[in-house]
């Protein structure tokens, strides 16, 4: 299930799941001339260091890869029953008969 962005599921042990949106928030700063100065610092900083951090472009490419991927169904060969199923002749006969079953001869 895809929930549309900004809202997400709370499950807690023991009590009934909450549907809930959470709120576009704006970071605080202390002023305009500290936000144009220290948030492209941040976000840099953040982009060279943060292991799981990724361009959203390339994770919504990966999801599309992905998603194509295991939305295609796989090509069944099916066979044709119009046709008739192949005669099954014997490939092999003994050249000499078997000795009997007989416990006694040993």
């Amino acid at each position: 299930m895809a929930l549309p962005r900004r809202e997400c599921v709370i499950r807690v042990e023991s009590e009934a799941p909450v549907r809930t949106r959470t709120r576009d928030l704006e970071p605080a700063f202390r002023s305009a001339a500290f936000r144009a100065r220290c948030l492209p610092l941040y976000l840099a900083k953040i982009a060279r260091t943060a292991r799981y951090a990724q361009p959203a472009a390339m994770v919504d490419q990966e999801i599309r890869e992905r998603l194509a991927a295991i939305t295609v169904p796989p090509v069944i060969e099916e066979p044709d029953f119009s046709q008739p199923e192949p005669d099954p002749r014997v490939v092999h006969l003994p050249t000499r008969p078997r000795p009997p079953f007989n416990r006694d001869q040993e």
